[in-house]
């Protein structure tokens, strides 16, 4: 299972939880930029430290993983920009 998948499983999780849509591997270069901006949150000290709940060990883990989900992605975006040329 990739990061991506390991990512969108914890996403989906809040989201049955909350009613929100359930986030699904994006298809287009829109459902990346969705996803991107949800990393961007993630990756903010306040959440990424979870309030000060999370030692700094945890954080870091926390922070690659985010990073190798935002590459993921990233490549994703790159191959719906190559579809489009």
């Amino acid at each position: 299972m990739s990061n991506l998948d390991i990512y969108l499983e914890e996403i989906n999780l809040w989201s049955e939880i909350t009613g929100a849509p359930l986030v699904k591997r994006p298809e287009n270069a829109r459902q990346a930029a969705e996803i991107f901006e949800r990393l961007e949150c993630d990756l903010s000290p306040e959440n990424l430290y979870c309030d000060g709940e999370l030692s700094r060990r945890q954080a870091a883990s926390r922070h690659t993983f985010l990073n190798a989900v935002w590459r993921e992605v990233e490549a994703a975006a790159g191959h719906y920009q190559e579809q489009q040329v």
